[in-house]
């Protein structure tokens, strides 16, 4: 009887040693993603993720969520409380976790790496956001432009290119910005926090996508490629404002006079047109100018130049 007892009581130990049942199941382990949970009730909250079942909704935006403790912590974003400020640059979250994320971008830590390119990011979600480069994944298109894009974010903020929409205003110069990542990203430039450096000139940056662009003017590298006419640009932004050029695309387009444009940038000088904004002085004849460009062909009549 008592043998009987220790060889039930080893099989046991040995069972939580192991881990798996008879089938090579571990307990509480996703059968689709195979996922190990701590707990049944973690495992079945789990599950919903699956099945797509939201069962907790906010009453506000209507959006919803596979767990309660997700909409407590998405009911801050309403509330507009923002209790954990960043003690480098005074940016203020209104959820720790998204703080320590933030938090990254003065450390530099990258503790996510791709599998397939070894590439390191700072959150999980930017490394999935990642992975769909490699899958060529584009499953959100626009109505507009039919452009199509990786995540759903992404297409909602490209939409407000198109209705121009920047309805997020930095309160120390009045730039504004379609999407409230970008709005902080922009608020370090007036943080006067350059912890950046560059080893090669010294100079230093608020951001390290910053120096990692600044790099490229040192390395030479253009790794990114026109396919109509193989010229090649240091960043992706400049080839995408690049192939305009071929597709005739000008998605900004003025409110005052429907006058469209490819660039961004362009439609602001524009807009000076209709203003009447006269910034730039000449310091010789003291005439003025809606763009600094006008100033500097200017300039050059009184050089010779």
């Amino acid at each position: 009887m008592e043998r009987n007892k220790i060889t039930k009581e080893f099989n046991n130990s040995s069972a939580d040693t192991d881990n798996k049942d008879s089938n090579g199941y571990r307990p509480n382990m996703c059968n689709i993603c195979f996922k190990t949970l701590p707990c049944n009730s973690q495992l079945i909250i789990h599950m919903r993720i699956h099945a797509g079942e939201r069962t907790y909704p906010c009453n506000i935006c209507d959006k919803s969520f596979t767990q309660q403790g997700d909409l407590n912590r998405h009911m801050t974003t309403h509330t507009g409380i923002k209790d954990y400020q960043c003690t480098v640059c005074g940016i203020t979250f209104s959820r720790n976790g998204n703080l320590k994320q933030h938090m990254k971008t003065h450390t530099g830590e990258k503790a996510y790496t791709c599998n397939m390119c070894s590439k390191g990011f700072g959150t999980n979600d930017a490394l999935k956001t990642h992975m769909t480069t490699h899958t060529g994944s584009r499953e959100y298109q626009c109505e507009i432009c039919n452009k199509k894009f990786t995540q759903n974010s992404s297409l909602r903020t490209h939409v407000l290119i198109h209705t121009g929409g920047k309805s997020y205003k930095c309160d120390v110069c009045t730039k504004a910005f379609v999407s409230k990542a970008n709005l902080i990203r922009h608020m370090l430039t007036h943080s006067g926090s350059k912890e950046y450096q560059c080893k090669v000139c010294n100079n230093a940056f608020s951001l390290s996508e910053h120096l990692k662009r600044h790099m490229k003017i040192h390395t030479g590298e253009k790794s990114h490629q026109c396919d109509v006419c193989s010229k090649t640009f240091i960043e992706k932004s400049k080839l995408i404002q690049h192939i305009r050029i071929h597709t005739g695309e000008k998605p900004y387009q003025c409110n005052v006079c429907q006058k469209k444009f490819s660039q961004n940038a362009i439609l602001n000088r524009h807009m000076t047109t209709h203003t009447g904004i006269t910034d730039y002085q000449c310091k010789i004849c003291s005439k003025t100018f809606t763009q600094s460009s006008s100033l500097m062909g200017h300039i050059r009549t009184h050089t010779g130049q």
